[in-house]
């Protein structure tokens, strides 16, 4: 067998087994990353159903206290009746109400079954709680609801109204401590499963199509390796053939040309080609190894100012270095975001939250102190700026609690709508101190507090070091956040005094209505009295006429 076909054949081998190998670990890893993917998907679906069911309950529990605040806790039959007329999930979702006691609680409000009112659920049907047979549904959410603080979920099987067959059901319990309340509602979680079998048949379709294209590109890949072998080993073995010819003369004593420098004939400029390739591989392979292990600031300098090649892996050195930063970027600004998104829902005083906002958002700009400046007044009243929490300020900088629109950069930043980064701080402005004693910061940052073009606010801070465009960018969405928040806390607050003034006037109302129909009663009972008053006058007036007509009847006589 020639060397030409030695060659072919070998390295049609390897690249078949290359591409084989290749597009087996591709498919199989496809194939792991659709199950991953099926299995993230439905932790999400039941996480997310997890999340409403939590704050459906929440609901249904607030209205429960306030129900009971207003009645210092008297009758609750108004707040039963509220419940009990409450639905959401197209209609299929619903309250119910037990009491905690045990080993069986009674039911006390069922809004698709009102006359289990008043039974204790002790009834073996409802043996159905999952992963514990025989285990009673209503006393797993008691027990669970003790044991975890007041708030349980309950897996469980139910058959669907007017369907003979059971479903999966997730409920979420919360007890009223004060009532001894356990309030629940619950869901299906049969369309969780119908969402992932959609994904897992929409997966599964996609891994067909790249696998087809895997085995598509790997024929394609194998007929071009062949060509290529099948070329390159006629040009090879021409230039071998070549040396050998120079070489077998030399060998036979035959007359020839002078080879004093080998490397400058063909054979020597391959030679010395295959050499400098070599060394540059290797050059390059050092410099790809030092990518490898992270370490993109790795020197590297091109083989000539015509190495493509090394200009290219610079290029790909600095576009993974830029990557890298993005990367860091980004998953700095959603760590943020979602540290910021907790923190928003954790408090509603704006006292306690504006205390906790300032701390972490200084923290994680790695700021050295700052400030919230909330806006206030309106309806008649001058707008102005009022101090809510300070970090790491001496004392003496806000002395003045209350800045009126007109004075100072916070109030600019306000009026202006605008963020105001200053990076030349006059020494006279504000001082950071540290363990060091006290010095000017570098920059500061004013940010007003907006939220869909209305202004509620600013948040200023300070640093030694400047702020970049990305902090920048994060400081001015989590300030978003937050007047989004401080408008949601004062329409909760509006809504509250509303409701208050609404509940004072329906009491009014209510005395006036009394007091009228007290009137009304009295006008009756007057008028009653008139009439008698009547009839008896014109009675008496009767006997009078009568009394004088006697006379003259005597005297005619």
């Amino acid at each position: 067998m020639s060397l030409k076909w030695k060659i072919v054949i070998f390295t049609g081998a390897l690249l078949a087994t290359t591409v084989i190998v290749v597009s087996t670990i591709s498919v199989y890893s496809i194939y792991n990353k659709g199950q991953k993917d099926i299995e993230g998907f439905r932790e999400e679906e039941i996480s997310k159903a997890r999340e409403g069911l939590r704050d459906i309950v929440d609901i249904a529990y607030g209205i429960v206290e306030k129900g009971y605040n207003d009645s210092n806790g008297g009758g609750m039959k108004g707040t039963l009746e509220l419940l009990s007329q409450l639905r959401f999930d197209n209609r299929e979702g619903y309250f119910w109400i037990t009491d905690d006691q045990l080993p069986y609680p009674t039911m006390i409000m069922h809004t698709a079954k009102p006359q289990n009112a008043g039974k204790v659920m002790s009834d073996p049907k409802y043996n159905v709680v999952k992963a514990k047979e025989g285990k009673n549904l209503y006393q797993e959410r008691v027990e669970k609801v003790k044991e975890n603080e007041g708030g349980a979920f309950v897996e469980y099987i139910m058959e669907k109204p007017e369907q003979n067959k059971v479903y999966d059901k997730l409920s979420y319990s919360r007890l009223f401590r004060p009532l001894g309340w356990v309030i629940s509602t619950g869901i299906y979680t049969d369309s969780i499963e119908q969402s992932v079998e959609l994904k897992r048949e929409a997966i599964t379709a996609g891994i067909k199509t790249m696998s087809l294209i895997i085995l598509l590109v790997s024929v394609v890949i194998l007929g071009v390796g062949t060509y290529l072998a099948v070329y390159f080993s006629d040009r090879l073995l021409a230039v071998i053939q070549a040396v050998r010819a120079r070489l077998r003369d030399l060998s036979l004593g035959k007359a020839t040309d002078k080879i004093d420098r080998v490397r400058k004939d063909e054979l020597g400029d391959m030679t010395d080609s295959l050499n400098d390739l070599v060394e540059g591989i290797t050059h390059y392979s050092d410099f790809t190894r030092e990518i490898g292990n992270d370490k993109l600031d790795a020197d590297f300098a091109p083989l000539s100012e015509e190495d493509v090649m090394g200009g290219e892996l610079l290029k790909m050195r600095d576009n993974l270095k830029k990557s890298r930063e993005e990367t860091e970027i980004r998953n700095w600004t959603t760590g943020g975001i979602a540290k910021f998104a907790d923190i928003l829902r954790s408090d509603s005083d704006m006292k306690a939250l504006s205390e906790k906002i300032i701390v972490n958002y200084v923290k994680y700009l790695e700021a050295n102190q700052g400030s919230v400046f909330l806006l206030f007044g309106g309806e008649g009243e001058e707008p102005y700026l009022e101090l809510m929490a300070t970090y790491a300020y001496d004392r003496h900088k806000f002395l003045q609690k209350r800045l009126d629109l007109n004075e100072g950069i916070v109030a600019q930043c306000v009026k202006e709508k605008q963020s105001i980064h200053l990076k030349e701080v006059p020494e006279s402005f504000v001082n950071i101190t540290s363990g060091l004693g006290t010095a000017p910061p570098n920059s500061i940052l004013i940010v007003p507090l907006k939220y869909n073009e209305e202004i509620f606010g600013a948040i200023e801070i300070a640093s030694f070091k400047s702020f970049s465009d990305h902090q920048i960018q994060f400081a001015e969405k989590i300030c978003e956040d937050i007047a989004s928040t401080v408008s949601t806390v004062q329409t909760n607050e509006r809504t509250r005094v509303l409701l208050q003034e609404s509940q004072e006037m329906a009491e009014n109302m209510r005395a006036q209505e009394e007091e009228l129909r007290q009137n009304q009663e009295e006008l009756q009972a007057t008028q009653e009295q008139m009439r008698r008053r009547q009839e008896e006058l014109e009675l008496e007036n009767q006997q009078l006429k009568a009394k004088l007509a006697e006379p003259a009847s005597a005297s005619g006589e």
